[in-house]
């Protein structure tokens, strides 16, 4: 098992956030959390590690500002999106940019679509789910 990138301890002290490399709780790629612990798989490239890690860090952080009320029934897609912005905003914060056809953006794509498509589809077909407009008579 690889040791976590330095820059990732520093940053995790910094938002006050336990992160550990375990494969037994985070899958391959993939980053999960719990409160403030957030744990992550092996990564084959440490650039998608990092925007994963910010992503983890805005669900702490959204738990945190009570972004997902409790008692409030919020979708899951909702609560991804929350934290994606977040943790975006956050890695900006902290000197990251990312392009939108960059691979860590095509990653976050990726990642957030898979609550709607298959894990392989990184765009979304935007036709497919739009409303026909009426027919003009």
């Amino acid at each position: 098992m690889t040791e976590l990138p330095e820059k990732l301890q520093i940053l995790a002290k910094k938002y006050r956030v336990i992160v550990d490399r375990n494969p037994e709780m985070a899958d391959h790629n993939q980053g999960a959390h719990a409160g403030t612990q957030i744990w992550l798989g092996e990564f084959d490239d440490p650039d998608l590690e990092v925007v994963a890690f910010f992503h983890e860090v805005g669900h702490a952080l959204a738990a945190k500002k009570r972004f997902y009320p409790l008692g409030v029934g919020m979708c899951e897609l909702s609560m991804e999106a929350v934290a994606w912005e977040l943790g975006f905003s956050l890695a900006y914060d902290d000197g990251y940019r990312w392009v939108y056809d960059s691979k860590q953006m095509e990653y976050a794509r990726k990642c957030f679509f898979s609550y709607l498509l298959d894990a392989d589809a990184t765009k979304l077909d935007v036709e497919q789910y739009a409303t026909p407009a009426p027919e003009e008579d």
